[in-house]
């Protein structure tokens, strides 16, 4: 599995903002794969379609929120249906170690986790900035 900044290098036309470190990824690194298939998908686009290339901004945010993956920015309606796709298959993968998960409460926030990390109470032992 890539790191956040394997991807972030993997693909500059998408990333823009993020290479000029105004943001980072806000979310656990189980997510990571999701986020390049995602972006491969986005990039396969914008290489087949330079047109939509000139108003294209980046992607400005990549966060958790609500236990879902959120890829934000402005995109041509197709490139939303893959981020949706994305958000989606989230829904039922760990965010720290991309194993099968679940929606679930941890400390009143929800969090999706396999069970064994949902056994750690919510906590990423393995969290570390990369």
């Amino acid at each position: 599995m890539s790191t956040q900044k394997e991807i972030i290098e993997k693909y500059p036309l998408l990333f823009k903002k993020l290479r000029s470190g105004q943001y980072t990824f806000e979310c656990g690194k189980g997510w990571n794969h999701l986020i390049e298939e995602v972006c491969f998908k986005i990039n396969d686009f914008f290489e087949k379609f330079p047109e939509y290339n000139e108003n294209f901004e980046g992607i400005i945010v990549v966060k958790e929120k609500y236990g879902e993956l959120r890829i934000q920015g402005s995109f041509p309606d197709i490139v939303y249906d893959f981020i949706k796709e994305a958000e989606h298959k989230s829904q039922n993968t760990c965010e720290y170690c991309g194993a099968e998960g679940k929606m679930r409460n941890v400390w009143g926030w929800q969090k999706t986790l396999c069970d064994v990390c949902d056994k750690d109470e919510g906590i990423d032992p393995t969290f570390k900035p990369e």
